[in-house]
């Protein structure tokens, strides 16, 4: 039988290897279509903490899957559910290149969908060049 922990993990899973893999169809089924993503950098040159990629969502995540700009095989992910309460989770995603905190709900019928995401790089700063450089492969 089915746990919701396994079915969290498996979203996330969906999510994290789906990525890599560019599989968008697993991308697309983690998560709900009204998703908002967003990272968390430092700026380099002033120091301040600033929010990237505020308008990040579900259908900007599965366009990128579809590019393939990170198709990279054999990497090691690993999924921790964090906390579950009635209709309402947390998990926490990482790999060698990020590392991601997700809110989940339960849907009932569509079951368990990632509604926000935050991440950031596990080494140095994503930079604002970087986002510029994904519009331009979106365009």
């Amino acid at each position: 039988m089915t746990t919701e922990h396994d079915e969290i993990h498996a979203v996330a899973l969906d999510y994290l290897e789906g990525w890599f893999e560019v599989n968008a169809s697993r991308m697309r089924r983690a998560l709900r279509p009204d998703l908002r993503k967003c990272s968390i950098s430092t700026d380099p040159k002033s120091g301040k903490v600033m929010v990237c990629q505020p308008n990040n969502n579900a259908f900007r995540m599965v366009r990128l899957t579809e590019l393939g700009i990170m198709k990279e095989n054999n990497v090691k992910v690993d999924v921790e559910v964090l906390y579950v309460f009635r209709d309402i989770a947390a998990a926490r995603t990482t790999c060698p290149y990020f590392e991601d905190l997700l809110h989940l709900a339960n849907f009932g019928d569509y079951g368990w969908r990632i509604v926000n995401a935050i991440w950031q790089v596990t080494e140095g700063e994503w930079s604002p060049s970087a986002e510029e450089e994904l519009e331009q492969l979106m365009a």
